[in-house]
């Protein structure tokens, strides 16, 4: 799921039940939630060629 962008490089293997997601869904504190519950941080996502992403959550970053 992308809100901002994943980009996969090649040779990238991604293992059943992945989550690869750039944004967070919601606010993460209690008040934030209160003013905007859909207001997410968001992060462009760049997984590098030859990777083997297994059953995990990345939000934002570079692998």
């Amino acid at each position: 799921m992308a809100a901002d962008r994943v980009t996969i490089g090649d040779r990238v293997l991604v293992g059943g039940n992945a989550s690869i997601v750039d944004f967070d869904f919601h606010p993460q504190t209690p008040e934030g939630r209160a003013e905007a519950i859909n207001a997410g941080a968001a992060a462009p996502i760049v997984i590098a060629d030859d990777v083997f992403d297994g059953y995990a959550r990345h939000e934002g970053g570079h692998w």
